[in-house]
């Protein structure tokens, strides 16, 4: 058998975190507060750690699965009903609010920042996008490529995820997207800065790829 354990790095100490009875921990968020948010493993319970464990299960799931938090404390993930697919959510104080991308299959939310705006990746097609909290979708396509998904969004607005780069078998570039203003439109600067294969995050060398989309 193996195990994995959480851990939280301030810098100067590793902190270990284990959920009790749990044979994986893992930890995807934290704020700047130092709550941290993860889950014990494929289809396992989801929580925040705050020196205590508090867990999170959206009302009525089979599953919950959380992966980014905000300053204020707000939960971002997705979880599993008896229906077909995955829906994402965000929790608030106890609260959750549910959200699907329009037209899309699997809503998996990755991250939240300080602003509500949430980004993440959803299937069928596969594509990323970046949710204001509200009601708008944006959807996120690196260009030539027919799989993005997002990662992480901070309070600027920045991006960063993966898209897949057809020029290679297996192979998938990392992208940080910058909001670029522009008179009544939306534009992002994309620069890719990592490479990796497909599902095992294998990480090698790449140029840099200078983009502009959303226009």
């Amino acid at each position: 058998s193996y195990f994995y354990h959480g851990f939280i790095y301030d810098g100067t100490t590793y902190t270990t975190v284990d959920v009790p009875g749990a044979q994986a921990t893992t930890l995807y968020g934290i704020n700047d507060g130092g709550v941290a948010t993860g889950n014990t493993g494929p289809f396992g319970a989801s929580f925040t750690f705050d020196g205590a464990l508090h867990y999170l299960s959206f009302p009525g799931s089979l599953f919950t699965e959380s992966f980014g938090i905000n300053n204020a404390g707000d939960v971002t993930g997705f979880y599993r009903d008896p229906g077909p697919g995955f829906h994402g959510f965000v929790e608030d104080g106890g609260v959750f609010q549910s959200f699907d991308v329009p037209g899309g299959f699997n809503t998996e939310p990755f991250a939240i920042n300080s602003a509500g705006m949430i980004v993440g990746s959803t299937f069928g097609p596969p594509s990323g996008f970046l949710f204001d909290g509200s009601s708008t979708f944006t959807p996120l396509d690196y260009p030539g490529s027919a799989t993005t998904i997002a990662y992480g969004v901070n309070d600027g607005g920045d991006l960063v995820g993966a898209f897949y780069d057809p020029s290679v078998v297996g192979l998938y570039r990392g992208f940080l997207a910058t909001p670029v203003p522009e008179p009544g439109s939306l534009s992002l600067l994309v620069v890719g800065v990592v490479a990796c294969a497909a599902l095992r995050r294998r990480v090698s060398r790449s140029r840099v790829i200078r983009q502009q989309y959303w226009t």
